[in-house]
């Protein structure tokens, strides 16, 4: 939930700031900045935010789907972007933020984007690096976790038995008579 508030404060204020412009400007320095809309990205957001409610079932459904019209016209754009912003915030079972920047680094080598989504494909991939590393961060805590636990297991036992051995080393010393007068 955390990675979907980051992304998408980040996207909309790349919206805000990049893709919105003030043309009325009361400062006149002869640059003359145009509205740009760019409906493609728009749709992208909107269908993120309406997929991220939904259940791992239907995003699965959803990014076969992609999956599909990609293989039928793999030169899709606007499929391409919208597969990989599927795959950054699906349900665990299905997020793949690797395949996620695989697609948009090949977006972003192809030079086919028109400067407002090579600005949105650029955010995401800068996105995705950075959740790959996060990732990688959490993956190499667990394994030290994991090891630190073995260990700690390991001495927990080691403890156990040293405490059973002394437990009988001070039943031997506090009854020795038991033994000697059990024996008539």
């Amino acid at each position: 939930m955390k990675y979907y508030i980051i992304f998408t404060s980040l996207l909309y204020s790349l919206l805000l700031t990049g893709c919105v412009t003030h043309t009325n400007s009361p400062i006149d320095n002869g640059v003359k900045l145009e509205v740009i809309e760019d409906q493609h990205i728009q749709e992208t957001l909107i269908f993120l935010q309406i997929f991220f409610k939904e259940t791992t079932e239907i995003q699965k459904i959803k990014i076969e789907a992609s999956n599909r019209a990609l293989s039928i016209n793999p030169n899709n754009l606007h499929h391409r972007i919208k597969l990989a912003v599927m795959l950054f915030v699906a349900n665990k079972p299905l997020q793949n933020t690797i395949k996620a920047n695989k697609i948009l680094k090949n977006l972003l080598q192809d030079n086919t984007l028109n400067p407002e989504d090579a600005a949105f494909v650029s955010l995401l991939n800068a996105y995705s690096e950075l959740l790959n590393k996060k990732h990688t961060e959490i993956k190499r805590a667990h394994t030290k976790q994991d090891v630190l636990l073995d260990r700690n297991q390991a001495l927990q036992k080691q403890l156990d038995n040293l405490k059973s051995i002394e437990k009988s080393m001070i039943e031997r010393s506090t009854n020795p008579d038991s033994k000697t007068n059990a024996k008539p």
